[in-house]
């Protein structure tokens, strides 16, 4: 390769952002390596998955009877995180929707409920969330079928406002960072709680 066009091919990917691993032309200065952007990295911040198992998608709106969101499979027990910053609305259990959680999004101004959790909620209501924070996990509990989360996407600060379809919002969430969701809230009572023997 000759040194002009190593040289406009270091400086297209420089100008890129991309790092360029080509050695120095003989007798020049080798440039200093520019590090490349790492496009598979999350933003801290969210908005994320709702689950941190891979995405396999079950029924969705409608479904011959009435569903109101997404069915997202995985194995029971599986994290289920908040999809961005927010403030927990509603939390219960009931035959229908088994152990719930509903997350108000005001960044995103939508509500996110999670239905068939294995347990209650690990948070409460009024409680503020982060993007990616465990809220539960995975189950089957109420009307259900085999484990899988229950997602819906509901238009504005409340559980029983208008349906959104979830799908074109999970083509746009990325799944949260290990270190990010593998983190279970503590709460302040827990924090100031001494550890039991």
């Amino acid at each position: 390769m000759t040194s002009r066009i190593k040289n406009t091919l270091t400086a297209t990917l420089a100008g890129a952002g991309l790092a360029a691993a080509l050695p120095a032309p003989a007798g020049a200065s080798a440039a200093p390596e520019i590090p490349s952007p790492d496009v598979a990295t999350p933003e801290p911040d969210g908005p994320y998955l709702p689950l941190t198992a891979p995405l396999d998608v079950g029924d969705g709106l409608g479904a011959a009877r009435g569903h109101e969101g997404v069915d997202l499979f995985g194995p029971i027990g599986t994290e289920l995180v908040a999809v961005s910053d927010g403030e927990v609305i509603e939390t219960g259990s009931d035959g229908g929707r088994g152990n719930y959680v509903s997350i108000y999004s005001p960044s995103l101004g939508d509500t996110y409920n999670y239905f068939h959790m294995n347990e209650p909620a690990l948070v409460a209501t009024g409680e503020k969330v982060r993007a990616g924070q465990v809220v539960g996990h995975l189950g089957c509990t109420g009307s259900c079928y085999g484990a899988h989360l229950h997602f819906e996407v509901r238009d504005g600060r409340s559980p029983y406002a208008p349906v959104l379809d979830p799908l074109p919002l999970l083509d746009l969430l990325v799944p949260p960072p290990a270190e990010i969701a593998t983190q279970a809230a503590e709460s302040p009572s827990e924090a100031a709680s001494p550890a039991l023997p």
